[in-house]
């Protein structure tokens, strides 16, 4: 990151000088003196800090770079937590993974976690939620509407 505040430093001190020279040199004041340092240092700066720029263009692609296989490294680790805990093998012995609240969350052999039973319902044709609770009602069920209570339809 040295490489782009190296460049960012002359490229601030290049719009100063050229702005500096409108100032002495021209009648032109304000917005339209520091618009035309601005064009005038863009056009100087892309020629006299070619080789610095380069560099500064490294140093920002290094650290994505870094990002990118933190992000690679990261996959595969929970790709393999996956694996893990789907593999016969992993049922009986507890394997932790994280959950969407940051607790871990164990599953054990015979135990499904709630994320993995609205999964397997999707994939069953039916949608996430359905069927854990006694009141619903599935399609083609009557209602009967004589029920008293909150539900109740009068």
């Amino acid at each position: 990151m040295r490489g782009l505040a190296i460049y960012t430093a002359l490229r601030l001190a290049l719009l100063a000088a050229v702005w500096l020279v409108v100032q002495l040199v021209t009648p032109w004041r304000g917005l339209l003196a520091i618009a035309i340092a601005v064009a005038v240092s863009g056009v100087i700066g892309f020629f006299v800090l070619d080789r610095t720029r380069d560099d500064a263009s490294t140093a920002v692609w290094r650290v994505f770079r870094r990002i990118d296989d933190r992000i690679k490294r990261n996959e595969m680790l929970e790709d393999a937590l996956v694996e893990a805990s789907h593999s016969p093998d992993a049922l009986g012995s507890g394997v932790s993974l994280g959950t969407e609240a940051g607790r871990p969350e164990v599953l054990s052999a015979g135990r499904q976690s709630q994320a993995d039973a609205e999964e397997d319902s999707v994939d069953a044709g039916q949608h996430p939620g359905e069927g854990q609770h006694g009141n619903e009602v599935a399609a083609g069920d009557a209602i009967d509407n004589d029920e008293t209570g909150a539900n109740s339809q009068r």
